[in-house]
């Protein structure tokens, strides 16, 4: 059996048996969101610790009169970020972000490059993506991201993207897939936007361009991707492609 398929089977029983074993009413009630896990790896990693109290009152609040929310429903929620952080690994957890940016072909000196940009940003810099738990903000900001903002193109990807953005020169609304692993935290803050933040790091694991479907097209159609040597090897990515082909 290969490495991919036995790690493959490996993680599979490991799904079957954390479904098995019973979790605490309140975490079963409600899950953490992807949001909120940004925030307990800040906590992890900075050392700091969270007003539960804070965090759960604004988490509850959200549409609603503090005197509409009862003790006991602040209290579980309580129970729910305090097991969220206490079962939080941040080697082992890989973050996601799903956001929109703006993609074009552009030709200089002979060569064909996929020039991105994000919206409010000039060419070549990178954003950092926010995230507020009561009245904590964190701005997650990604290792090496600007080297994927200009992309020199080989001929066979030209001719791929092309046939996707037929106009060079002409930006076109792209949709980006970021899988990344936290890997530090600053304990102070500082101001950005006008914002007190605290600044996180993390490292790509993944990453994938994709061209939003037509009209009458469910599936978005894949640019590019890149996957860490220490997030995926080959083996798995054929792996993981021929899993996702069959789900299709």
């Amino acid at each position: 059996m290969s490495h991919a398929c036995a790690r493959a089977n490996k993680i599979l029983l490991c799904l079957l048996l954390m479904a098995c074993i019973a979790t605490p009413a309140f975490a079963q009630k409600k899950n953490i969101s992807s949001s909120e896990k940004a925030v307990l790896a800040f906590y992890k990693l900075s050392g700091l610790e969270p007003d539960f109290d804070k965090w759960a009152l604004a988490a509850l609040s959200l549409g609603k009169d503090h005197d509409q929310i009862s003790e006991e429903i602040i209290i579980q929620e309580k129970l729910r970020l305090q097991y969220g952080l206490g079962t939080y690994d941040p080697p082992r957890e890989i973050l996601k972000i799903y956001t929109t940016f703006m993609g074009q072909i552009i030709e200089k000196d002979g060569k064909s490059y996929l020039a991105s940009h994000f919206p409010g940003k000039g060419a070549l810099e990178a954003p950092y993506f926010p995230y507020t738990a009561g009245h904590v903000w964190v701005a997650v900001v990604i290792n090496g991201l600007e080297k994927f903002l200009l992309l020199e193109l080989d001929e066979e990807h030209k001719q791929k993207i092309s046939m996707l953005m037929p106009e060079h020169n002409r930006p076109y609304e792209l949709k980006l897939e970021l899988f990344y692993r936290p890997v530090s935290a600053q304990k102070d803050p500082i101001k950005m936007d006008g914002q007190e933040q605290h600044i996180m790091l993390g490292e790509i694991a993944y990453i994938g361009f994709k061209k939003p479907g037509l009209a009458g097209q469910i599936k978005d159609s894949p640019l590019l991707e890149y996957y860490a040597p220490w997030y995926m090897d080959d083996e798995e990515q054929d792996l993981l492609k021929i899993l996702e082909s069959r789900q299709k």
